[in-house]
């Protein structure tokens, strides 16, 4: 008997042949007379190359809301912290609008004016600092009951919290600064916002053998200093990189410093430090009751001027004045454009 003719799907009695598919190995059943089986969705493909970590991925932002963007489902803690890393940063850009005096692109963006102006801020600092001393809580203490007594702090803290209130008074005047007044001026701002589930850091680091940076952390409560490199909830406030947003610890550049804790926002339980200290070093110069401000070198002497309104002038120059720049910086430079 002659065999049946063929149909469209090739000869009675014959299998077509296959092609293997292109891609990863598929194990799929053996084909039928009318071709092979149709593959598995993709939702049972076998898994393709892994992710690639966070860490690769979070460096290619460039902006906070990139970064953001790139951590996908973030628990709601950090995604609070984050959203005021970001407005602290932006008051703290907006009160130092000259910008960094030891990153060159900053100040050649300024037109050399950070430089000037941190280098007058810095002047400006010491003074303040050498009249309210190292027993400003003390005094304090006296006249707002609501602060901590004076046993509460060691002098060393004092002394270090009271460097920082006298340089975040003087950068916001002169709006420029270095790393150090930067993070100092957002440590206060940042006192005067957060809610008491989360605890303000003020960091030192150092990033090498001969380079330090500062910059404020906010974390939960009772941390230690290796406890915050590691934790996945703990965000930057560094206001100080051209480019700068709030970023998580874990992500920060500068994660594998060594940490060092100044201050926390618990060991000041005035909320508006800064103002009380503005009053303290006003207060010295009073002499039953009238303003007795002394000179501060010889350059005083000649506008007639106390060192308070020669300090104004000067800030009021600096906004007011262009200036050619011819390329000073601050000490050593750096290069950092953003956080990550």
């Amino acid at each position: 008997m002659p065999p049946p003719p063929p149909t469209k799907y090739g000869p009675v009695g014959q299998i077509q042949k296959v092609t293997a598919p292109r891609g990863p190995a598929v194990h799929l059943p053996p084909p039928t007379r009318f071709g092979p089986v149709p593959r598995p969705p993709a939702s049972h493909a076998p898994p393709g190359p892994a992710p690639r970590p966070l860490q690769r991925m979070v460096k290619k932002a460039t902006t906070a809301e990139e970064y953001q963007n790139s951590l996908g489902p973030i628990p709601s803690q950090v995604g609070k912290r984050l959203i005021i890393a970001n407005q602290s940063i932006i008051y703290t850009r907006g009160k130092l609008s000259y910008g960094a005096a030891n990153i060159p692109a900053q100040v050649q963006a300024s037109n050399g004016m950070s430089y000037l102006a941190a280098t007058e801020a810095t002047t400006y600092a010491r003074i303040i600092r050498s009249k309210i001393g190292n027993s400003f809580i003390d005094q304090q203490a006296l006249q707002h009951p609501g602060l901590k007594p004076p046993e509460a702090q060691p002098v060393a803290k004092i002394t270090e919290i009271n460097d920082a209130a006298a340089r975040a008074i003087a950068a916001r005047k002169f709006r420029a600064g270095v790393c150090d007044d930067f993070a100092s001026v957002a440590f206060f701002h940042l006192k005067e916002t957060v809610t008491p589930d989360t605890e303000i850091y003020r960091l030192s680091l150092q990033v090498s053998a001969d380079s330090f940076h500062a910059a404020v952390i906010l974390a939960d409560p009772g941390l230690d200093a290796q406890a915050l490199r590691i934790s996945d909830s703990a965000v930057v406030v560094d206001a100080w990189p051209t480019r700068a947003f709030a970023v998580r610890v874990v992500d920060w550049k500068y994660k594998n410093a060594v940490f060092t804790i100044s201050f926390k926002g618990s060991d000041l339980s005035s909320k508006n430090y800064l103002h009380d200290v503005r009053q303290v070093w006003k207060g010295a110069y009073f002499i039953d009751g009238e303003p007795c401000y002394r000179r501060f070198g010889d350059d005083l002497a000649e506008d007639g001027n106390t060192y308070e309104t020669y300090f104004r002038n000067k800030a009021k120059l600096f906004r007011d004045t262009p200036h050619k720049y011819n390329g000073e910086t601050w000490g050593q430079t750096w290069d950092d454009d953003t956080s990550l």
